[in-house]
């Protein structure tokens, strides 16, 4: 995502140091680690969305295109012989 090194880091989190103390930077830290854990959780529950709705979309055009295909008819209409088939033998 970001390409921030460990350096850069380390010069951002002095930088607020200086500027708001050491009480501001902890609670401003504090706030910020709640507002990325938020974010992921609902970029996890978008992306979880989006892929039941696709789940549910594929699975919703397989039913069209398969119902009625000619091997299921084919099968269908296969004669009752009335013996039973050997093993192997379908």
């Amino acid at each position: 995502m970001l390409d921030l090194s460990m350096g850069k880091v380390l010069l951002i989190l002095v930088v607020a140091l200086i500027v708001f103390g050491p009480k501001q930077v902890a609670e401003t830290a504090r706030v910020l680690g709640r507002l990325y854990r938020d974010l992921q959780k609902m970029v996890q529950e978008a992306r979880q969305s989006i892929d039941l709705e696709t789940l549910g979309s594929s699975f919703s055009g397989n039913e069209k295109r398969t119902s009625g295909t000619s091997h299921d008819q084919a099968h269908d209409q296969q004669p009752e012989t009335g013996s039973t088939p050997r093993p192997g033998e379908q």
